[in-house]
């Protein structure tokens, strides 16, 4: 026997939407909240960190001189200070409650 999921959506706007899905034998309630505009900053900058160690170790691995090696390299460390600032910033939202757990 299936059950209904039914995730309740809450929008910016203070709209819901209901959305309804098979899944396990009992009815359950999800909610969803969007996440805050200063969270999906932190974790775009997490992205941009990666991008930005990849094309470190390419650019250095197919660098021709040692100025790219120099340039390669104050990007890597940058990309690493960014990086800890960001987790900093990440573990700092979440025990002040503003980072959802799912995030």
């Amino acid at each position: 026997m299936f059950g209904i999921i039914i995730e309740f959506v809450l929008h910016a706007t203070g709209g819901i939407r209901f959305s309804p899905t098979w899944n396990s034998p009992s009815l359950l309630f999800q909610e969803k909240m969007p996440m805050k505009p200063c969270n999906a900053n932190i974790n775009r900058t997490l992205q941009l960190v990666e991008h930005m160690l990849e094309l470190a170790d390419k650019g250095d691995a197919e660098r021709e001189d040692v100025g790219c090696g120099i340039m390669y390299g104050i990007l890597r460390d940058s990309a690493y200070k960014l990086k800890k600032i960001a987790e900093k910033e990440k573990e700092a939202h979440i025990e002040k409650g503003w980072w959802a757990a799912t995030h």
